[in-house]
Parts: structure tokens; sequence; C-alpha cells
């Protein structure tokens, strides 16, 4: 029974690592997981400013179309809501 359970639990494992192999390079969703991190933001707060700007030109771009027809202003996005943001986000307990 214990080696029919490791059996499974290692097919499982497999076909995991196939089906979900490319999002360890989509260079999306590392963005997105880079830009949500405020682990890796830098403590002083000048350098904060400008911190996962280049993420979100990623992801901005990327998603472009829906946020243009959505009524989204990209720019206002990537420079006045960002910065907002990081203020909540860095005011936060961290865990």
């Amino acid at each position: 029974m214990k080696r029919l359970k490791s059996q499974l639990l290692d097919a499982v494992i497999k076909s995991m690592r196939s089906r979900f192999k490319d999002l360890e390079n989509d260079k999306i969703l590392q963005a997105a997981a880079r830009l949500v991190d405020s682990r890796e933001w830098p403590a002083e707060e000048a350098d904060l400013a400008s911190c996962g700007a280049d993420h979100l030109r990623v992801i901005t771009d990327h998603f472009a179309d829906i946020l243009d027809w959505v009524g989204c202003d990209r720019g206002q996005a990537k420079h006045q809501e960002w910065l907002s943001a990081k203020v909540v986000i860095k005011a936060l307990p961290q865990v």
C-alpha cells in the first residue's frame, strides 16, 4: 500500500511538472511575482519610487488592449497609482 501511494504521488508530481513547466519562464508571471513581492523592494524611499517600473511596464504592455478598452489610463497607472500602491503595501506588516 505504501509503495502504491508513493507511485501515485510520483505520478501526480510528474504530471504537474510537465503541465506547469513553462510557468517558470513566463515573463508576465515573473514580472507579476516580482512586482508584488515587497520583500525585494529597496528600503530607501528614493529607490522605492522607481522600483517595479520595468515589471509594471511588462504587464501593462501585455494587457494594453484590455486596459485601453476599459478606459484605463496606463500612464497614470504606471506613475501615480503604482506609487500610491507601493506606499500602502510598504505600510502593511511584513510576513
